[in-house]
């Protein structure tokens, strides 16, 4: 395993990182591309649409699928915390693409796949203000959280009944 300075981090964070797409012949900071290509198949899926906030640089919309409310496990699946790592977002379209909405016969999902729009704009960690989306959500953090964190934590108690089984948050 490669250990990680600590001299990397800023480095890390300041760098610009966007990735081809090819099978879609777009960039994987193209977020109007991927929000058309996510709602495409969520309609396909019969996800509803939650959207929880406008940032300012877009919105942070949960999608769930119908059967919430069904004795089922729930498993909510986030992305997009950092704007580098584009690959969770990308992972999770292509999973509706090829999946089959059977599957929530035995499962009730929730997918959150985007949280920092202007990250992933800018393939960068950080959103627009300089904020890390991904810091600040436990008590007695030592940084406050982002925009996007502050978002979250007003929809804490839904996120927790959309994750009452598992939650998996993608790099």
């Amino acid at each position: 395993m490669i250990k990680q300075s600590r001299s990397d981090i800023p480095r890390r964070e300041s760098g610009r990182h966007v990735w081809p797409v090819k099978e879609d012949d777009t960039q994987s900071n193209d977020i109007d591309f991927y929000k058309t290509a996510f709602r495409e198949q969520s309609r396909r899926w019969g996800l509803s649409e939650i959207i929880l906030s406008n940032t300012g640089d877009g919105e942070i919309s949960l999608y769930q699928s119908v059967n919430q409310g069904a004795d089922v496990p729930h498993v909510l699946i986030a992305a997009g915390f950092h704007g580098e790592e584009p690959a969770g977002c990308w992972g999770m379209l292509d999973f509706l693409r090829e999946g089959s909405p059977e599957l929530f016969d035995n499962v009730a999902v929730s997918f959150l796949p985007l949280v920092n729009l202007s990250g992933l704009r800018t393939g960068s960690r950080l959103n627009s203000l300089g904020q890390n989306p991904n810091r600040g959500f436990t008590k007695g953090a030592e940084v406050e959280p982002s925009i996007e964190g502050k978002v979250l934590l007003n929809y804490e108690t839904l996120l927790k009944k959309r994750s009452k089984s598992w939650c998996a948050l993608l790099p």
